[in-house]
């Protein structure tokens, strides 16, 4: 567990998430840097880097339905992430 209430597992270093992991929002969070998401329970299933996702993932609803997939940069979609 987050100190902010998130859920993840995966690879850690220097005290963030780092390498591939899956994060639980279970409070209003911010994903992507660029952009506001609000869902309870939404998940990301990917690629991290220094605390913020980056790299291959997606995005995904509560209920299972992907939002956002494809690579991020830095905590930001690039330009071949593409949402559904």
């Amino acid at each position: 567990m987050i100190p902010t209430g998130e859920s993840y597992t995966g690879g850690w270093s220097n005290d963030k998430p780092n390498g591939f992991g899956i994060m639980v929002y279970l409070y209003t969070s911010t994903i992507m840097s660029n952009r506001a998401w609000s869902e309870y329970g939404a998940h990301y299933v990917g690629e991290w880097k220094n605390g913020k996702i980056h790299g291959q993932g997606t995005i995904y609803y509560k209920d299972g339905r992907i939002s956002y997939r494809g690579r991020f940069d830095e905590g930001s979609c690039s330009i071949d992430c593409r949402s559904f």
